[in-house]
């Protein structure tokens, strides 16, 4: 049965460098892991590396985690860059190409900001409770452990217009929104190459 199944990539921009520890942590931490049904072992999950610590696929079951920057080297804000007609007097025409996003985002306001790079409080978002706050987190709250960065002024002015302009009243509503114009933007820029 498991050899006939269809086999589905789920894809992933950066696996290599940072999706990929997320996945192997979890599954390291987890004694009994559900997956579709059943309870998998160390047989049903193969992993192929170009290092110890740089995961380029990771298959489980039928399930095939893969990294899209293995085909598009380029951070996904410049291949969203890249896919804009710069050339485009109008709104309408610069943003032709985004038919994906298009179908989220409607109104021409939330399609520009959703085509320009977000930003993302990953260390402060560390339980479920944050969800329910009801503000965006101060700009010190954006800092990145895992680039030892923080956001620019600009980024948090973004931050700030994407939950005003979208009238949030929650963060999960911030994060939903951000996971789903970048995987609309990975869509529409993985279907252009």
């Amino acid at each position: 049965k498991e050899h006939n199944a269809t086999k589905i990539n789920i894809v992933f921009h950066n696996l290599k460098s940072y999706d990929g520890h997320i996945v192997i942590k979890y599954l390291s931490q987890c004694q009994e892991v559900l997956f579709e049904g059943r309870n998998i072992t160390a047989g049903d999950i193969n992993i192929l590396a170009s290092s110890e610590q740089a995961y380029t696929s990771i298959q489980i079951l039928n399930f095939n985690f893969i990294d899209s920057y293995l085909f598009m080297t380029a951070s996904l804000s410049a291949l969203v860059e890249a896919m804009k007609v710069s050339s485009a007097t109008d709104e309408d025409r610069k943003y032709e190409k985004f038919v994906h996003t298009k179908k989220y985002f409607k109104k021409q306001d939330e399609l520009k900001l959703m085509c320009q790079k977000g930003v993302y409080c990953y260390d402060y978002i560390n339980n479920r409770s944050k969800f329910l706050e009801r503000e965006l987190p101060d700009k010190s709250k954006f800092f990145n452990s895992l680039s030892n960065s923080e956001i620019t002024d600009a980024e948090y002015q973004h931050a700030k217009n994407v939950f005003e302009t979208f009238k949030m009243t929650s963060l999960k509503q911030f994060h939903d929104t951000y996971l789903i114009s970048g995987k609309s933007s990975l869509i529409c820029t993985s279907i252009k190459i």
